[in-house]
């Protein structure tokens, strides 16, 4: 069920992390970022938007992509972003085979991917995948 809208900040403000909410228009040659994804970038951290466990609910998917892009991104995790995704690790059993399996290949084409994938493992979120 994908969402369009013509307003940049709600867009902005449904995505999954602050350094994917940003956008950048050429016109203008301006940067909107609506939710401090520029500054967590250049602090090398991920966190979600708004609240972890909320955003994580909307699609379990989101618990992958934080390692994925905490691994490429974050030079330390981000603590209530692994906690929400520890504590919701179970919801990664919802999700099809295909989705996980393309996210996890995403992880592992990483050349630092052991680093995350021992988080991953410590926590017991690849039990469920």
């Amino acid at each position: 069920n994908a969402k369009f809208t013509d307003d940049f900040e709600s867009d902005a403000k449904r995505r999954d992390f602050t350094i994917n909410s940003m956008s950048y228009c050429l016109f203008e040659e301006k940067l909107y970022d609506y939710t401090g994804g520029y500054n967590d970038l250049m602090a090398k951290r991920v966190v979600f938007i708004g609240q972890p466990t909320q955003r994580i609910q909307e699609d379990y998917l989101r618990i992958l992509r934080f390692f994925r892009f905490s691994d490429r991104f974050s030079t330390k995790l981000d603590e209530a972003s692994l906690q929400a995704c520890i504590d919701l690790r179970a919801g990664l059993a919802k999700l099809s085979k295909e989705r996980v399996l393309m996210e996890i290949r995403k992880i592992i084409e990483s050349p630092t991917c052991h680093n995350i994938l021992k988080i991953m493992i410590d926590n017991q979120l690849l039990e469920k995948v």
